[in-house]
């Protein structure tokens, strides 16, 4: 992770806010970056701050820079946020279709474990 120095405090930036505003992130800070390997972020990168977290550690920041965090963090949330709805829906859709495929069993009159036996034994080289 990069660090800034702003203030004689050591400041950690999100680097998401340049992807997010499609430009490179904190360009005022250019002349000051360290000029070393560079590592693409990663959301075990930095910790998942709230947003008072935020306001306590960068208090003493510009605005524009604050602003600018604040924006990252609420993208990153509406990510994750879109990100479990998605994963209660493909949760949600794998359950129906198990529910459809047992109903479907039931009906022809054998058992899913029995078409899995069925299946397992089928597939067994002699």
């Amino acid at each position: 992770m990069r660090t800034y120095h702003h203030h004689n405090l050591d400041i950690q930036g999100p680097l998401s806010a340049g992807v997010i505003e499609g430009r490179r992130a904190f360009p005022s800070f250019h002349g000051s970056l360290p000029h070393g390997p560079r590592q693409a972020p990663t959301s075990t990168s930095y910790p998942n701050l709230s947003v008072s977290d935020i306001l306590d550690r960068y208090q003493d920041a510009n605005k524009d820079f604050l602003m600018t965090i604040l924006n990252a963090k609420a993208k990153e949330d509406e990510r994750k946020a879109e990100e479990e709805r998605y994963k209660t829906e493909q949760i949600r859709l794998q359950s129906k279709q198990l529910e459809l495929e047992m109903a479907l069993e039931k009906r022809r009159g054998s058992s899913p474990a029995g078409k899995y036996l069925q299946r397992l034994h089928s597939h067994r080289l002699p």
